[in-house]
């Protein structure tokens, strides 16, 4: 890619997350963000559609690093316990800008969350039943994280010893 490209890629990033850690996603003006990055809207609008379109690229692209830092990803049955805690840590690995990016939309970041999992476990040779099992045990997964972690407000290694337990259960089948 040209470097031209990749900086003004990377100003449009910066000045969207300084404008999104003060404003909501829907309050956020193109003007304001393209005179912050120093750049005019026709450049803008060479890379984006809109605020909406900048926001769910910069999403992906945050998830996918996270994604990338999760070095257990693939063993949901092999290793659950490691699996488990590799989510936090691979979470904390991009903590600000998932904070910024995903502020008061958890349900987007969770279930976006949960289908680049699913994705990654998807095959061509995939059967109903390799995909149902993987479903289910992938969003119950991150599910079961989100909603004990916030609303029954349980300790994350409580949640992570029961969730092992559960998926350790489904080696045998």
């Amino acid at each position: 890619m040209d470097l031209r490209i990749i900086k003004t890629k990377k100003a449009i990033k910066e000045a969207f997350l300084e404008l999104r850690a003060k404003e909501s996603l829907e309050k956020i003006k193109i003007k304001d963000l393209c005179q912050l990055a120093l750049i005019n809207k026709t450049t803008f609008y060479k890379h984006y559609k809109d605020i909406f379109d900048l926001s769910d690229q910069l999403e992906n692209e945050t998830l996918k690093s996270v994604i990338e830092a999760f070095a257990d990803k693939d063993k949901i049955l092999s290793d659950p316990r490691a699996f488990m805690e590799g989510i936090p840590l691979a979470f904390k690995s991009q903590d600000h800008e998932l904070s910024i990016l995903f502020d008061g939309r958890s349900e987007t970041l969770t279930n976006k969350f949960e289908k680049i999992l699913r994705d990654a476990y998807s095959t061509e040779d995939a059967t109903v039943s390799d995909d149902v099992r993987n479903t289910f045990l992938i969003g119950g997964c991150v599910h079961t994280f989100q909603v004990l972690s916030k609303e029954k407000n349980y300790q994350l290694k409580e949640i992570l010893d029961c969730l092992v337990t559960v998926l350790s259960s489904f080696k045998a089948l």
